[in-house]
C-alpha cells in the first residue's frame, strides 16, 4: 500500500472534513452524499438505518428539530487501511447545540462520542460503507485508573 496509501488518507480525511462542513453548515443532503447508496448507519441509540436514503430521512427529521443549528467537531480520528480500496475509520466526534429529547438529555448542549467507519474507495470518491455512532458516556475510563501505579 505504501505511497498510495498516503494520497488515499489525505484523500479520505478531505472527505471527513467535508462531512463536517456540511454538517455545520446545515446541509444535511450533502453530509448524506457521503454515504454510499446501500451505505448502512446505527446511530447512538442503536436504531439500525439501511441506505442513503433511510440516513437522509433520519438526518433531516433530526435536523429540523434538535439537531437545528448544531455544530460538530473532529477531535482527531485514525485510519486503519485493509486493502487499497478499504479503510476502518475511528472519528472522536464533539458537538454543540444539542437540543436533546425525553430520555435522550444533554447537558448545556455538548455530547462527545465515536464513529467507526467502513470506508471504501468509489468511482465517485470514499463513500461510507457502514457506520456507528457511539456516545461518549461520561464515566471513567477503567482501564487507564486500572494502569496507573498505586
Amino acid at each position: 500500500m505504501g505511497e498510495n496509501n498516503e494520497t488515499a488518507r489525505k484523500e479520505i480525511e478531505e472527505t471527513l472534513a467535508d462531512m463536517v462542513a456540511a454538517w455545520n453548515c446545515g446541509d444535511v443532503r450533502g453530509h448524506a452524499q457521503f454515504w454510499s447508496e446501500d451505505g448502512e448507519l446505527v446511530n447512538v441509540v442503536g436504531m439500525h438505518r439501511r441506505g442513503r436514503q433511510e440516513i437522509l430521512a433520519e438526518l433531516e427529521f433530526l435536523h429540523a428539530g434538535r439537531f437545528r443549528g448544531s455544530q460538530i467537531r473532529d477531535l482527531g480520528h485514525d485510519v486503519r487501511f485493509l486493502t487499497d480500496s478499504v479503510a476502518i475509520v475511528h472519528l472522536r466526534w464533539e458537538m454543540h447545540g444539542d437540543k436533546g429529547q425525553p430520555g435522550h438529555e444533554v447537558k448545556d448542549g455538548t455530547r462527545s462520542g465515536i464513529f467507526t467507519h467502513v470506508i471504501c474507495r468509489r468511482p465517485e470518491g470514499w463513500r461510507l460503507v457502514v457506520s456507528q455512532n457511539t456516545d461518549i458516556a461520561p464515566v471513567p475510563d477503567f482501564l487507564k485508573i486500572a494502569a496507573k501505579p498505586a
